[in-house]
């Protein structure tokens, strides 16, 4: 383990557009002398709907002295926040199996998108949408402290996403439960310009 006084990070999703394997990814991250990383989980690296080898990046974790301080979990694709509870059973279970990789990994934090769907929604359905998503990341939260994971809710871009998700404040809101943890992305906040200090 390693010490958490001044902790810097690097996340493997800064490999995406050179489409390197997660094994490329973790060697070249060492090779920088980075020893905290963010492993990313949505579509590649750790993506449950890939089946990776957990086991070989367990190994490959311990021989490079790499600390796993967080996974991102998946969202593209699985329509989150669209008030469907057929929907909602298939978001628990693949970012649930994220939660899970975070135990085998001994990453403590699994960050959260609470929205990726791109559907258009009339005013009931928005409305609908909002509780689902609220319930949706209570649900979640219940499994990663069932765990011991600390779950962490990501402050989106305000494009395509409701008002309520877009800021640190509007999560808090959303959800007050100290449980429930906050990942505040500074590349969002900027888009939405959204005052650093502020939050």
């Amino acid at each position: 383990m390693h010490s958490n006084d001044q902790l810097y990070g690097i996340s493997t999703w800064i490999f995406e557009e050179k489409g390197l394997k997660i094994e490329e990814a973790l060697n070249k991250i060492s090779a920088s002398g980075f020893k905290c990383v963010e492993i990313w989980g949505n579509l590649f690296h750790l993506d449950p709907r890939i089946n990776p080898d957990i086991k070989s990046i367990k190994a490959l974790v311990n021989k490079l002295d790499l600390c796993v301080h967080s996974i991102h979990a998946p969202f593209t694709g699985l329509k989150i926040g669209y008030p469907d509870i057929r929907l909602e059973k298939e978001w628990l279970r693949v970012i649930g199996a994220s939660l899970e990789y975070c135990v085998k990994l001994g990453a403590e934090i699994a960050v959260v998108h609470s929205y990726s769907c791109s559907e258009k929604m009339d005013k009931e359905m928005s409305t609908d949408s909002r509780e689902f998503i609220k319930e949706f990341i209570e649900k979640l939260n219940k499994f990663a402290l069932e765990l011991g994971i600390q779950l962490a809710v990501e402050n989106q871009p305000s494009f395509n996403t409701p008002p309520f998700i877009h800021s640190i404040k509007e999560l808090s809101r959303l959800w007050p439960d100290n449980e429930i943890g906050f990942c505040f992305d500074i590349g969002h906040a900027s888009l939405n310009r959204v005052e650093t200090e502020s939050e």
